[in-house]
C-alpha cells in the first residue's frame, strides 16, 4: 500500500451512504496515509422530493458541525470527513461561485490540516475543474460508473467535465471491461480494477448468527435482491418468478429509490419490501437466503456498471443468478449463473436451490476471498507508485 501519503478523496456519496468502495477504500488507505473525504458534490440539481431534501438537510448539518475525524480502528494515518456546502442550481453563474467556493474551502483544509501536494483522487467528475490548482503530487480518476445513463446525468456540462478529467487525470481505474474500453480513448493510462469484496464481514454469516424476526416469518425458500432498489429493476421478470413460483418469497432488503414505481408487484403476497438495513445487520439476513437474484433490465447504465454485490454475495457462499451483463460474465466457471430469458431464470433458480454441495460454496468464497477490497487497494497502489 502506498504510504504517508496526503490525499484528497473527492466522493460521489455522503460519508452516512452503505459501505462501497467510496467508504472501503478510503478506509483502509487511512491507516497509513492522511485522507480527507470530501462528501459528494453531486452531478445534478436536487429533486423536489422528500429524499434529497433530507440529504440537504443532512449536509447543512454536518456543515455547521465541521471537519469530523473517523477513529481508525488500527493504523497511524486519519480520516477527516468534509461535507461542503454549495449553491444549488447548475446556471452558469452559480457554477462560477461553486467552484471558488470549494477551491477556497479546500485550501483552507489543506493548510489547516497540513495535507500540502495531496493526490487527487476523485469517483465523480463535477470537482475535475480543482486539478491544478492545488498544487497536487497526481491525480486519480476511479471510473466506476457511466455517469451518461444515471436519470439525469446526461447533460453536457457534466460529460465535458468527465472527458477533462479523463484527460487530466495521471491514472484512471476502470470498474467494468466495458468502461474500461471506452475512457481508454480518453487516457492510455486506464486500467482493468473492479470492485472487490469485504469477504470477512459476509463470511461469517453462518449458522451462530440469528436470524431477524422480520426475515425469519418469511417462507422459504427466500429469493434474495439487496441494494438500492433502482429503475433498472426488471419489475416485468420479477412479478413473473413471484407468479410462476409462489412457492417461494423474493425478499428486497435495501431503500426504494424516490423514481422507482412499484406498483407492478406492489400487491403481489410473496414479494417483500423489509427496507434498507445496517451494514453490520446484512449477514445475519443474508443466512435466511436461498439464491441471491440480480434481476436488472439490461439497459446502458447497467451495461457498463459492476455491482459491489457480485463478490459480497460470493463472500457468502450463496448461489447467485444474474441477469447478462459483462461484470457477471465475467465470474469464471459455474460460480454465477446467467439467465437471459424469463425460461432460464425460472430453470437457473430451480437448479441453484438443490446446490448445497460443499465444493461449490468454497469455490465461491476462495474466489471472493481472492478478491478481497485489501488486494484491490495494493493493486491501486503498485500502479500509483508508477506515476509519482
Amino acid at each position: 500500500m502506498i504510504e504517508n501519503e496526503n490525499i484528497i478523496w473527492f466522493s460521489s456519496v455522503d460519508w452516512s451512504h452503505v459501505p462501497i468502495i467510496e467508504k472501503y477504500v478510503p478506509s483502509l488507505l487511512a491507516r497509513r496515509n492522511k485522507i480527507l473525504f470530501v462528501e459528494t458534490i453531486g452531478t445534478r440539481p436536487p429533486a423536489l422530493n422528500l429524499i434529497h431534501f433530507r440529504r440537504i438537510k443532512q449536509r447543512i448539518i454536518s456543515w455547521f458541525k465541521g471537519v469530523k475525524e473517523i477513529t481508525l480502528p488500527e493504523g497511524r494515518g486519519c480520516l477527516l470527513i468534509y461535507s461542503p456546502l454549495l449553491i444549488p442550481g447548475w446556471f452558469p453563474f452559480i457554477n462560477s461561485i461553486n467552484k471558488w467556493l470549494l477551491n477556497r474551502r479546500i485550501k483552507r483544509l489543506i493548510k489547516k490540516f497540513n495535507l500540502f501536494n495531496p493526490i487527487l483522487w476523485f469517483l465523480l467528475p463535477t470537482p475535475e475543474f480543482l486539478i491544478g490548482k492545488l498544487d497536487e503530487k497526481l491525480a486519480v480518476y476511479s471510473c466506476i460508473d457511466e455517469w451518461s445513463t444515471y436519470p439525469g446525468g446526461g447533460s453536457k456540462n457534466l460529460q465535458m467535465a468527465e472527458e477533462n478529467l479523463l484527460k487530466k487525470s495521471n491514472i484512471v481505474f476502470a470498474a467494468s471491461q466495458p468502461l474500461l474500453d471506452k475512457k481508454r480513448r480518453f487516457n492510455h493510462n486506464t486500467y482493468y480494477m473492479p470492485h472487490g469484496s469485504d469477504f470477512y464481514h459476509f463470511n461469517n454469516a453462518g449458522s451462530t448468527l440469528d436470524i431477524p424476526s422480520d426475515i425469519a416469518v418469511i417462507k422459504r425458500p427466500v429469493l434474495g435482491i439487496t441494494g438500492a432498489v433502482a429503475v433498472w429493476m426488471d419489475w416485468d421478470l420479477i412479478r413473473h418468478i413471484a407468479e410462476i413460483h409462489p412457492d417461494w418469497s423474493l425478499v428486497f432488503l435495501g431503500e426504494v429509490s424516490y423514481n422507482v414505481d412499484i406498483g407492478p408487484v406492489k400487491n403481489i403476497r410473496n414479494v417483500h419490501f423489509l427496507g434498507r438495513k445496517k451494514y453490520d445487520e446484512l449477514p445475519a439476513y443474508y443466512q435466511a437466503i436461498d439464491v441471491f437474484i440480480i434481476p436488472f433490465m439490461l439497459t446502458d447504465h447497467i451495461k457498463y456498471c459492476n455491482p459491489t454485490r457480485l463478490y459480497e454475495y460470493l463472500s457468502n457462499g450463496k448461489p447467485v443468478v444474474s441477469a447478462d451483463f459483462s461484470s457477471a460474465r465475467e465470474i469464471p466457471g459455474n460460480l454465477i449463473k446467467i439467465a437471459r430469458t424469463k425460461e432460464e431464470w425460472i430453470k437457473l433458480i430451480e437448479q441453484s436451490l438443490k446446490e448445497d454441495r460443499p465444493e461449490l460454496i468454497g469455490q465461491r468464497k476462495q474466489l471472493a476471498c481472492q478478491n478481497t477490497w485489501e488486494h484491490r487497494v495494493e493493486q491501486m497502489s503498485e500502479l500509483i507508485k508508477k506515476y509519482r
